[in-house]
């Protein structure tokens, strides 16, 4: 994991606030080979999907009248 996310995880989780990260490889240390901003396009991809789908699950939480979400909720 990327060493600039761990407080925004650690210090998130006490105020309950969701936090995470998705980390995008640039270099290939036994290669040599660097390709900056490979990977970014997915990682916006990923995250975006990430968002509605916690949205959604907030959402049958609400609707169920529930704080935790379930296997069940699904």
């Amino acid at each position: 994991m990327q060493a600039k996310t761990a407080p925004a995880l650690h210090f998130g989780e006490p105020v309950w606030l969701r936090a995470g990260a998705i980390c995008a490889v640039y270099a290939n240390r036994c290669t040599g080979e660097f390709k900056p901003g490979e990977g970014e396009d997915e990682a916006i991809k990923v995250s975006n999907e990430a968002v509605k789908i916690l949205y959604e699950w907030d959402e049958k939480k609400r609707l169920k009248g529930k704080r935790w979400l379930y296997p069940s909720l699904l």
